[in-house]
């Protein structure tokens, strides 16, 4: 929405010429550097890695030491302890 379409000017996220705002890029740096977390690591000698995340939908992937790739989806809940997710291979994709 530009400026014209708001009663609060400020609250534009685009300029005129389509190019983002002040509010648009204060909301850009909050969604892709402050609420996005885009982590990675290596397991452990147990497959285990620990990243902290904050609530809502994720994207997970691993990679297993024989080039396999496991991929699945999680929403985590607000939590004030730690969580497991397990990621499993089925027959199919270990074809």
């Amino acid at each position: 929405l530009v400026d014209d379409d708001l009663i609060e000017e400020n609250a534009a996220l685009i300029d005129r010429t389509e190019n983002p705002s002040a509010a648009g890029e204060v909301f850009d740096t909050l969604f892709t550097k402050l609420w996005h977390s885009d982590e990675s690591g290596v397991s452990d000698e147990r497959g285990n890695v620990q990243a902290r995340v904050f609530t809502g939908w994720y994207h997970i992937s691993a990679v297993l030491p024989d080039g396999t790739r496991i991929e699945s989806e999680a929403y985590i809940p607000k939590a004030d302890r730690s969580m497991r997710i397990i990621l499993q291979t089925t027959a199919a994709e270990a074809k």
